[in-house]
């Protein structure tokens, strides 16, 4: 008795396995959505883009084959397919091509082999254009927004490699640069006080604005570079001298200075209102402010105050005393 039910459970089990084999190997169809992408391909001189004004990247799939290969067909179609120029009748060349997709898509590496049968694709083509890149190249030039530099900036490499299409090879002329960008955030945290080390990202140069795709070797570049200091101090060798007498004195007094001229007066304050000072240091001058009295002694010196420099500049060393000569006018 035990003998028999061993029997039927072992004709019951093959018939199962024969039936689910046979399952998975009938023939059958079945229409996938796919996405597909055209990538740049196995060669870095070349690039590739769709032309084909409706091409939205999907496509949809017919396939026949076993439940078996259509369901592995399907799992490959699940995820974006990438078409590689010069493989699986992608053309390699440079030039502008038809797409067979059916055909693209029956010779993939990754459907070939599932011994799936590709019924149809809609659309049917795409158009693509091959492109040849080249490769030039450019001096780098640093950008520090909002940034006043104290020298010329060291860059560890001085140069980047440039890849574009050779279309667009001729933007690049004698006087092309790369801006090497150091951002306001980075130059925030910097301190004047001595040459520090930052990274700058390099961003293609201006004249390839539009150009796709274009790319930078390297990306980054370390430069040195000191920040030209937020306070300055600059010396006037001479500033001249005013005398300012009370209302009504000029008629009554002469007041003769005998130094016409403050020498070695130190101006120190922000980068900005020094700079200023530096262009034009006539607007600073050394008033000498008599009262009635100080005429009425006949003074022989008194300190004089600088001032009509920029705002936020303070003037201090040299002699600021003026030696004065007052008479009486009879």
């Amino acid at each position: 008795m035990w003998q028999k039910f061993k029997t039927y459970g072992l004709v019951s089990l093959i018939t199962v396995l024969i039936w689910t084999w046979a399952e998975r190997e009938s023939l059958t169809a079945s229409t996938v959505d796919a996405r597909i992408d055209v990538a740049t391909g196995e060669k870095a001189d070349l690039t590739t883009r769709v032309v084909e004004p409706q091409w939205k990247g999907s496509v949809r799939v017919n396939l026949r084959g076993s439940n078996a290969s259509i369901d592995a067909a399907s799992r490959v179609l699940s995820s974006t397919l990438r078409l590689t120029p010069g493989i699986g009748g992608v053309p390699g060349t440079s030039g502008e091509h038809v797409v067979d997709l059916r055909e693209a898509l029956r010779d993939h590496p990754d459907l070939r082999r599932l011994g799936v049968t590709i019924a149809g694709v809609e659309p049917p083509s795409c158009r693509i254009v091959v492109e040849e890149l080249v490769k030039r190249t450019v001096p780098l030039r640093l950008q520090a927004p909002g940034a006043a530099l104290e020298g010329e900036p060291t860059f560890l490499v001085t140069s980047v490699e440039v890849q574009l299409p050779a279309a667009a090879a001729g933007r690049i002329t004698e006087g092309t640069f790369a801006p090497a960008v150091v951002s306001t955030e980075v130059l925030s945290r910097l301190s004047d006080e001595t040459a520090q080390v930052v990274q700058a990202r390099i961003s293609p140069p201006e004249s390839l604005v539009g150009v796709t795709p274009v790319t930078m070797n390297p990306e980054t570049v370390q430069v040195t570079l000191k920040l030209r200091a937020r306070r300055e101090t600059i010396i006037l060798s001479e500033v001249p001298v005013y005398v300012a007498l009370p209302p009504g004195a000029g008629g009554r007094w002469t007041v003769e200075a005998e130094t016409p001229v403050i020498r070695n007066v130190v101006a120190s304050g922000p980068r900005e209102a020094i700079d200023v000072l530096r262009q034009n240091p006539g607007v600073a001058r050394a008033v000498v402010t008599l009262t009635s009295e100080d005429l009425a002694k006949g003074i022989e010196s008194v300190a004089a105050a600088v001032v009509g420099g920029p705002a936020g500049v303070r003037f201090e060393g040299g002699e600021l005393r003026v030696r004065l000569r007052i008479t009486q006018k009879p």
